[in-house]
């Protein structure tokens, strides 16, 4: 559940702390095993920011950097780590950022973001029945 936090909250560096159920979340959307496998083992840093109305999240890897830039309300079409191309809409309601995914296949997707009680951005990930949570603490 989110807390009191405005959505600004998630603006910042965030490092992951931990996951679960990542793997049957990215084979419920498709992605191959070997990305599955690189996924499920990295410890990504998100980026967070935010100018004149335009957000942009940014998440490191050793292995990649993917950037997206986005106006909220507005949908974009945006490429997952994969390199599939979807179609994307972000938005905000009640300090809790609701990102929905539609891919070629109109399998759709949806994340939230929010800053938890504990002070953590909570990334859950829904996708038919499949169900994964990430969490990331603020980095020093």
């Amino acid at each position: 559940m989110a807390s009191s936090n405005t959505i600004e909250s998630l603006i910042g560096t965030w490092d992951h702390v931990r996951s679960e159920n990542l793997d049957d979340f990215l084979k419920e959307v498709g992605v191959p095993m070997l990305i599955r496998m690189m996924a499920t083992r990295s410890n990504p840093r998100v980026v967070i920011s935010e100018k004149d109305g335009v957000w942009t999240i940014r998440t490191e890897t050793a292995l990649k950097t993917q950037t997206s830039t986005f106006t909220p309300g507005v949908e974009f079409t945006d490429t997952t780590p994969g390199g599939q191309q979807v179609q994307t809409l972000i938005v905000f309601e009640n300090g809790t950022w609701i990102q929905k995914i539609t891919d070629t296949k109109v399998k759709e997707t949806v994340v939230k973001r929010f800053v938890n009680d504990e002070g953590l951005q909570q990334v859950e990930m829904t996708c038919g029945p499949a169900k994964a949570c990430r969490w990331f603490k603020r980095a020093n």
